[in-house]
């Protein structure tokens, strides 16, 4: 079996602090049971994005996803949104809308208004094979399938199946993207 390295770097508040290259197969997936969060800590949404196995937490964390990017009238709840993300200055998010590339969140989130801007509606439905891949008690790789249903503001029916890959990283008591790649299929 060919043997990939992974790059973890470990994070305070101020900066990194170390960096370490560990071997990983590449279909190393723990099944390690992921701690639910107590009810006493904050009301934040993702407190309530946990389960008692991998599938469970992450198939919640991609539901929550698809109700966060989801409108029925159109308009963008981007409180929603950002608590799946990482809000670090630095990170990269690759996303099917222009300008596809984001530095940051806040790129992705002015992006988001635009498209909104155009849209009577959105709902975003996951359509299953979720595969998650579990390098340590920190850190997961997810790739689903979700299926995008749109309404222009003129009319205009959108659907098409997107796939995403994400890069999670627990930080605390809760579940972050990292890292997001957005894709739809040529020719739909």
């Amino acid at each position: 079996m060919k043997i990939r390295h992974f790059l973890t770097v470990a994070i305070t508040g101020v900066g990194i602090i170390s960096l370490a290259i560990a071997p990983i197969a590449p279909k190393a997936v723990s099944q390690e049971i992921i701690s639910e969060i107590s009810p006493e800590q904050s009301a934040s949404a993702t407190h309530i994005i946990s389960g008692d196995t991998p599938e469970e937490t992450f198939g919640n964390l991609i539901d929550a996803y698809a109700e966060a990017w989801s409108s029925p009238d159109g308009t963008l709840d981007i409180e929603a949104v950002r608590v799946l993300y990482a809000d670090d200055p630095d990170l990269v998010f690759y996303d099917a809308i222009l300008p596809e590339r984001f530095e940051n969140f806040a790129e992705m989130q002015q992006a988001g208004e635009e498209l909104f801007a155009d849209l009577s509606s959105m709902k975003l439905t996951p359509a299953g094979d979720l595969d998650i891949r579990r390098y340590d008690a920190n850190l997961a790789w997810t790739t689903t399938v979700i299926t995008l249903d749109a309404q222009r503001i003129d009319g205009t029916q959108i659907t098409f199946p997107m796939r995403q890959t994400a890069i999670w990283q627990r930080r605390g008591d809760t579940w972050v993207m990292v890292h997001e790649h957005v894709s739809a299929p040529i020719g739909n």
